[in-house]
């Protein structure tokens, strides 16, 4: 699409302040019509506007980029790769979960990976807050890149997945990956496996993450999930994970309460607390179908009420378990095979 001349003037006459760590365009007023291809134009160069400032707001200085564009006369793609721009105050709370160390606390030689770094937000409040840290950026984007480039950040390559492994590992990951297809899945657990030992890695996430039985009991053994700021630019409700690289063996072991793991407490602990699950429980005698509804209740508990737990096959059996010898302390129960399938001792 070419540029209107009512958009080359405004990109023309538009103001550029330097103002703290940011870039502020004024433009001049326009007609609601005129004004919205120069609104794609400055979305397509990452500037957002904010009525507080009452000005498009940048994370670099886009005279470079708004030169280009006036010599090509072509409005730019807006969003060709998917960049949805984490929330400022997103960011605040992924750095304050990830608990990154300050001050004498903080140790020489901390390595930082951003794999879809975007326009560079997460990296450069990350750098504020450590600024002696290595932080290494993967970025797609053409544009992100040179935004990326002119902050002074490393970028080690552009497609993360594509990526091989790198020659360190890295003592915390934070990252806003693609949602597209599952791709954060992917994009979460490739980063795991750079993370080194007792390292750290938070990361935004789509809700609906607790679908995916696989994905969230990965998520769920090694850490948790909170609701996260909103997307202003999208109506997908997000969390935030934390995901912790440690041994935790230990959680498998029965502790000095009498459960087989932390993680079947943790169930044990949330059917406690729901009344539906106990009252339709005391009408049911087979145990297959004990079975399935504990598992219908756990998955309302994880998936509708958002509860942190893990519950694969390993919490399942330990849980059926406690609750036929609640029913009738007789009854013991075998797990017969990997999906599940009861054998009822009498």
């Amino acid at each position: 699409m070419k540029l209107s001349n009512k958009t080359i003037a405004a990109l023309v006459q538009a103001e550029i302040k330097h103002v703290g760590d940011y870039f502020h365009l004024s433009a001049p007023q326009m007609p609601r019509k005129d004004y919205e291809q120069f609104a794609k134009v400055v979305a397509a160069l990452r500037g957002e506007w904010q009525r507080s400032k009452q000005a498009h707001v940048f994370m670099y200085n886009p005279t470079n980029a708004i030169a280009e564009i006036l010599a090509s006369g072509e409005v730019p793609p807006v969003n060709p790769h998917d960049f949805f721009p984490t929330p400022i105050a997103e960011i605040e709370s992924m750095i304050d979960w990830a608990e990154l160390p300050t001050g004498e606390w903080a140790e020489p030689g901390i390595r930082i990976l951003e794999p879809s770094a975007g326009d560079g937000r997460i990296a450069k409040m990350v750098r504020d807050h450590l600024p002696n840290a290595q932080i290494d950026c993967y970025e797609i984007d053409p544009l992100n890149q040179s935004i990326l480039t002119e902050l002074g950040f490393t970028i080690v390559g552009e497609n993360f997945l594509a990526a091989g492994s790198p020659a360190h590992p890295y003592n915390y990951i934070l990252m806003n990956p693609p949602f597209n297809n599952r791709e954060y899945q992917k994009h979460i657990q490739k980063a795991w496996e750079w993370l080194d030992r007792q390292a750290i890695l938070i990361s935004i996430v789509p809700s609906s993450f607790r679908r995916d039985k696989a994905f969230r009991n990965f998520v769920f053994e090694f850490g948790q999930a909170v609701e996260s700021e909103p997307f202003e630019t999208t109506q997908i409700k997000c969390s935030t994970i934390k995901i912790e690289k440690f041994d935790n063996t230990h959680l498998w072991q029965p502790d000095n309460c009498g459960f087989d793991s932390h993680y079947h407490s943790s169930v044990q602990i949330a059917l406690d607390g729901d009344f539906e699950f106990w009252d339709r429980l005391q009408n049911l005698d087979d145990a297959t179908q004990i079975a399935e509804w504990i598992y219908t209740c756990v998955e309302r508990l994880i998936v509708k009420k958002e509860y942190n737990l893990l519950f694969d096959d390993r919490v399942r059996g330990s849980v059926l378990r406690y609750v036929l010898h609640e029913k009738d302390p007789s009854i013991e129960v075998a797990i017969a095979d990997k999906q599940g399938q009861l054998t009822l001792i009498l």
